[in-house]
């Protein structure tokens, strides 16, 4: 009896017993005890949080794993995922990191100096929103951010790419069906953003979906069915579906602007309805979202009871 009450005491104390919680005290290395309130290195056993005006980066070498138990973005932080390169092509960075929330910050993927390739493993939580940025040091060079853990929470993300550089792609290859927020897709000066959502995905997610200016979206996930309204923008946006795919969405949208229901192609695909917009063979079916369709019957049947009525 005396074993059991002092089991629900320790099961009762586990939560004083949480990892401590961290803050950002300036930018830097998270190998740098200087840039945390404690004055130690990321460790394990504490829970570190990126404030406002702090940027917080990995170590630049080929891999790099977080140590702490988790890590959540604030509004105004940036945590970067960066790889000083330094001439030579064809390097890359792969990093994990347990328990990464983005709550208003920003996560960057960034490169120095050549092409290279970052990539992500862990997953992310997007609770409160938050900002992708694909950027480079400088230079002509091209770069790809690669995500492949799972993607989560209901805030609005911005995925953008900064005007230094030549190609940037972003990839999404884990699950990214438990994600309920809106996603946003944009370059500046005519530097395309190349992003896609990979056979793993299931697509962006239960949110809607805005192709920005100088943007090109591929959605190889295969027939799937997405709740949300797709926009593009004329202005450099592209929509691209793999094979012979046929994504279901609530809306779609051109410059704003909805467009009819039915099947969307590239020009000369033989789909009902088709647009410069879209590139690859497969199609675009638009159906209204089921709020949409029941307030457009209950309208009907309105006007018939006062038509019936008179």
């Amino acid at each position: 009896m005396k074993n059991l009450k002092f089991s629900l005491f320790l099961v009762l104390l586990a939560p004083s017993l949480d990892a401590a919680v961290i803050t950002s005290a300036s930018s830097g290395a998270w190998d740098a005890g200087a840039v945390w309130s404690d004055g130690n290195p990321a460790a394990s056993g504490n829970d570190y949080v990126i404030g406002s005006g702090h940027r917080i980066e990995s170590p630049s070498a080929a891999t790099a794993a977080f140590p702490g138990d988790s890590l959540t973005v604030g509004s105004g932080g940036i945590f970067e995922l960066y790889r000083e390169i330094g001439g030579n092509t064809g390097q890359s960075l792969t990093a994990s990191v347990p328990g990464l929330t983005i709550n208003g910050g920003i996560l960057r993927s960034r490169i120095g100096f050549a092409t290279g390739n970052v990539t992500l493993t862990s997953a992310v939580d997007f609770d409160g929103g938050g900002t992708i940025e694909v950027s480079t040091t400088y230079g002509t060079y091209s770069h790809t951010f690669t995500l492949n853990g799972a993607i989560t929470g209901d805030g609005a993300v911005n995925v953008f790419r900064t005007s230094q550089g030549s190609g940037r792609t972003i990839v999404f290859n884990g699950d990214v069906t438990g994600f309920s927020g809106d996603w946003s897709f944009s370059s500046t000066n005519n530097e395309i953003l190349n992003v896609t959502f990979g056979s793993g995905t299931g697509g962006w997610g239960s949110g809607d979906l805005t192709i920005g200016n100088y943007a090109s979206l591929s959605l190889n996930a295969g027939t799937i069915n997405l709740p949300g309204i797709l926009s593009v923008s004329s202005t450099g946006g592209f929509l691209n579906v793999s094979g012979t795919n046929t994504v279901t969405v609530g809306g779609f949208k051109i410059d704003g602007v909805g467009v009819a229901e039915g099947t969307w192609g590239a020009v000369g695909s033989g789909a009902e309805h088709e647009t410069d917009r879209i590139t690859g063979t497969g199609m675009l079916n638009v159906v209204p979202e089921p709020g949409a369709a029941f307030l457009g019957t209950l309208g009907t049947c309105l006007l018939l009871f006062r038509r019936r009525d008179r």
